[in-house]
């Protein structure tokens, strides 16, 4: 049995990762002659992969969270702010949060 990445690739491959990222994903594959998905595989494998997008989004509160959290501080009703997007009700949030 051959191995794909010899120890000083694996090493090389977690430093590139480090510094570049998820974003980066071809630029690794292209200084260590290898494809994206073996790259992507070989990052996984090592428990190293950050998925873009999928974590956060998660994480992120509802507008519908948001607004409840706004109407506590204020005390009023706010429903008239939920056409607002979702990074407006959380910078608003944050503001009232740090005024209280």
């Amino acid at each position: 049995m051959t191995t794909n990445y010899t120890p000083e690739e694996t090493e090389k491959l977690k430093e590139l990762y480090q510094e570049l990222g998820t974003g980066g994903l071809a630029q690794i594959a292209t200084v260590l002659g290898k494809t994206e998905p073996s790259v992507r595989s070989k990052l996984v494998s090592l428990d190293q992969w950050v998925s873009v997008g999928k974590t956060s989004q998660r994480k992120r509160k509802s507008k519908k969270e948001l607004v409840s959290e706004i109407e506590t501080i204020l005390e009023f009703n706010c429903t008239g702010l939920m056409p607002s997007n979702r990074d407006t009700l959380e910078n608003l949030l944050t503001y009232l949060s740090l005024q209280a």
